[in-house]
């Protein structure tokens, strides 16, 4: 897998209204090169096995698709890509990718969700919340300093998984989750417990 993608040249529009820079997303993957990662039977990272199951899981679940995009999210970011997988099927998956935060003292790591679904016929069952939190344990192993996603409004089950979580609602954005839909920005601080030195 390479490291620095070539057409990092130019700007990578990750949704619409909410470019990312080429040199954020260059910082990002330099961010999860060296990745702790804690092992889990049923969660693994996306590989060629899963892909055709996960796209599928993808495609049933959202009207407007970047295929490409996604594969190449899955790509360059696959260190915090999370698959459910187990003897029956692929159930689910979160997939994450990171980004510098600059703030007036210093240089913040975090990791955002890109895309979160579990397959319709396994809901119910913990498994979006397994997926989140394995990742969230290896983001606190890894010194991300935040985690951040965004949830439409009506999606009021998510929110309050999110919340559980630890996550809280730090603003409201239009045409992130979906055009013309409204959602809340939410965060988790992981930096909270962390010991300074």
């Amino acid at each position: 897998m390479k490291i620095i993608p070539e057409h990092f040249i130019e700007k990578i529009a990750l949704v619409p209204k909410k470019p990312i820079k080429a040199f954020e997303l260059l910082i990002g993957i330099l961010f999860i090169r060296n990745w702790v990662r804690i092992e889990d039977d049923s969660i693994i990272n996306f590989n060629d096995t899963v892909a055709d199951a996960v796209l599928n899981i993808y495609k049933d679940n959202f009207t407007v698709t970047y295929e490409d995009r996604f594969l190449k999210y899955a790509q360059y970011f696959n260190n915090i890509t999370y698959v459910y997988s187990d003897e029956e099927a692929v159930k689910g998956y979160c997939f994450f990718f990171s980004k510098p935060l600059f703030s007036a003292s210093r240089m913040k790591k975090m990791c955002t969700v890109y895309s979160l679904v579990v397959d319709k016929k396994y809901r119910r069952q913990g498994i979006g919340k397994s997926l989140l939190q394995k990742g969230i344990r290896e983001m606190e192993l890894n010194d991300i300093d935040t985690v951040t996603l965004y949830v439409e409004v009506s999606n009021e089950s998510a929110i309050r998984l999110y919340r559980k979580i630890g996550f809280e609602i730090i603003g409201e954005v239009r045409d992130i989750c979906s055009p013309g839909d409204r959602c809340y920005e939410m965060a988790l601080d992981l930096s909270k417990n962390r010991p300074t030195i």
